[in-house]
């Protein structure tokens, strides 16, 4: 066991010291975690033996999970509304066209048949929220709001639609044909209806939690969260929705709410979605046997250019061609490069190993290749083609919350906190009579369970805890030690 947990901890800060190597050589770093757990596999230097897709697949559920609801969480819901029409025109039409699209060129070039080449077809299909996320975020591009917005509203919701499709191939491979058409439609339409509206119903029951119990300890905002994600994802499964469109809804409504210590559980789910990311795509390539790739190389080399240069510009030409004039040939162009294909997909082929499809080895060892190319592909051109095709964005943009660690130091060097005492001069008095100078400014007032914004009226009551924030910690002290030294116990 120490062993085990010693060489994965090897293999995690390794992943994390790669960031410095995928910036300076332009590689996208999802990639370089699969080499890293290709590196450590059986094929590789043979530090860790892993060849159990089931656990893959519950290790690689739960991370998709965390960074489906973390990117919900992430979305400005005011900014993804203008682009609701074209984000579900993707999601949905745009799934089924590279469905469709790429089914043949897998069947022709491969000994697959129809119905695996369609399944196959369908986990490749849509574009990857871990991938899209952290490949846009990472290379530091400003790419316009509108774009970016389409890209990753995009990636985040046309999974469930994939997963859906999958499911239904599986039952085809696995059943035949003994099942109608309206049958498939009709589990098609609960599954996404039933993961819509459960999405929003744990998206409603979790905002009323969050008003109601106003907790004062930081820390459990997050773990309430993480709490509802598991709840809304289960409970959604078990009565055969998608619970992935669930949690990706759920993050969706909190991120349309304001709530104390809103920031801290954004940053958490920040870094705990990095950490699910690093784990799963060390998980992938510790699954994956390098040697078995070498058979695919060339029917997957071209495959990958299949559906970067060509089923991909397509369905996102098709999908975007009801929206006239609104958006331009090349932001259609970059919105096809920015679609990333990543874990879902090979996600996806190990759900068919799981369910003992037949051809499903070759199914796995066939997307991972492709997903691999086409990621090293689209993630090392993006800068390049942002530049050509005219998206990155030019304008200065606000600051909307200080989370850099710069930011942090300031606020934690600058901000004190005082109680309104029995023997406090402020006591029954407004914030206009005090007659503070402008150096400082009162910032905040918690009243017993209240949180309030002062104005000039707003008066000092006992037992009350005032936050202020100062340019310099002297003006504080000279203030206070002039008017209520008792206020100088303070903590920063």
């Amino acid at each position: 066991m120490e062993k085990l947990i010693l060489m994965f901890s090897i293999l995690i800060i390794s992943s994390v010291f790669s960031a410095k190597i995928s910036k300076r050589f332009n590689i996208p770093l999802l990639v370089i975690f699969i080499f890293i757990g290709m590196l450590a596999g059986s094929d590789g230097i043979g530090w860790i033996h892993y060849n159990d897709p089931d656990s893959a697949f519950f290790i690689a559920t739960i991370s998709l999970c965390i960074i489906l609801f973390t990117g919900g969480l992430e979305t400005d819901v005011n900014l993804v509304k203008p682009i609701i029409k074209e984000g579900i025109s993707l999601s949905v039409l745009g799934v089924f066209l590279s469905m469709i699209l790429f089914a043949a060129p897998i069947h022709f070039l491969t000994n697959l048949g129809w119905k695996l080449s369609f399944l196959a077809s369908a986990a490749v299909a849509s574009t990857d929220a871990a991938a899209v996320f952290s490949l846009l975020k990472f290379s530091g591009l400003k790419i316009k709001p509108k774009i970016k917005n389409i890209i990753e509203f995009e990636s985040g919701s046309n999974d469930p639609i994939a997963y859906v499709l999958v499911i239904l191939f599986i039952a085809l491979v696995k059943g035949g044909d003994d099942q109608n058409l309206i049958h498939y439609i009709y589990f098609f339409l609960k599954e996404l209806i039933i993961g819509g509206l459960l999405g929003v119903l744990f998206g409603y029951i979790t905002e009323r939690f969050i008003e109601k119990l106003k907790l004062e300890i930081e820390a459990m905002y997050p773990i309430l969260l993480l709490g509802a994600l598991g709840v809304t994802y289960s409970a959604t499964a078990l009565i055969h929705g998608n619970g992935y469109l669930a949690i990706y809804i759920l993050g969706l409504s909190i991120s349309s709410k304001k709530f104390l210590y809103k920031n801290s559980c954004v940053r958490f789910f920040s870094v705990l979605s990095w950490t699910m990311q690093i784990f799963l795509f060390l998980c992938l390539g510790l699954l994956v046997f390098p040697k078995q790739l070498l058979d695919f190389t060339w029917i997957g080399l071209f495959l990958a250019l299949i559906m970067v240069f060509a089923v991909r510009p397509l369905s996102v030409f098709m999908s975007m061609s009801f929206f006239g004039k609104k958006h331009d040939r090349k932001s259609k162009l970059f919105i096809s490069l920015g679609g990333f294909k990543g874990a879902v997909a090979i996600v996806f082929a190990i759900f068919t190993m799981v369910e003992k499809v037949p051809g499903s080895d070759m199914i796995f060892n066939l997307i991972f290749f492709i997903v691999l190319v086409s990621v090293i592909i689209q993630g090392s051109t993006l800068r390049f083609f942002a530049g050509k095709l005219g998206v990155i964005e030019n304008k200065l943009s606000s600051i909307k919350h200080a989370t850099g660690a710069e930011d942090m130091e300031y606020l934690e060097n600058n901000m004190f906190e005082l109680t309104i005492t029995e023997t406090s001069p402020f006591l029954d008095k407004s914030v206009s009579e005090i007659n503070i100078p402008y150096e400082l400014l009162i910032t905040l007032i918690k009243r017993d369970s209240s949180y309030i914004h002062p104005k000039g009226k707003t008066r000092f009551k006992l037992g009350d805890r005032i936050t202020i924030m100062c340019r310099e910690k002297e003006s504080l002290l000279k203030y206070f030690s002039e008017n209520d030294p008792s206020a100088l116990i303070y903590t920063s």
